[in-house]
């Protein structure tokens, strides 16, 4: 199982950290890590592998994970915002707005050739 979920934890685009809201010395201080999940699939099919992730987690941290997958970012900016949520995955979007609203920082990266990596693409008019 840590092959399966170690890249995939590894790997998310981004990680957002709300812990800047929630001061926390030690892994002793949390009684539960509460771990957020933009949907960029449907919410049913992700939440499977996210209890998945959260189980190997706990094993991993010794601690309580649970997990929130909502139907949209926004409730995942709130829950880092208003202390209900400990980090989310979410993209550099969702990211952005959090980081403002909530303080949040990027603490998780991908990494191509061992660089920070984000692939963008910007379209527009021809005669724009």
């Amino acid at each position: 199982m840590k092959k399966i979920f170690l890249p995939l934890f590894l790997l998310v685009s981004i990680v957002i950290s709300g812990c800047t809201q929630r001061p926390v010395e030690t892994a002793e201080d949390f009684e539960t890590f509460r771990l957020g999940f933009v949907p960029t699939e449907n919410a049913v099919e992700l939440t499977p592998k996210a209890e998945e992730l959260a189980q190997f987690l706990e094993e991993q941290m010794n601690l309580k994970v649970e997990i929130f997958v909502p139907t949209s970012y926004e409730p995942l900016i709130e829950g880092l915002r208003f202390n209900n949520l400990d980090a989310a995955f979410m993209d550099s979007s969702p990211a952005w707005i959090a980081h403002n609203k909530a303080g949040a920082e990027v603490v998780l990266a991908e990494l191509k050739n061992g660089e920070p990596f984000y692939y963008a693409e910007i379209f527009a008019l021809a005669d724009s």
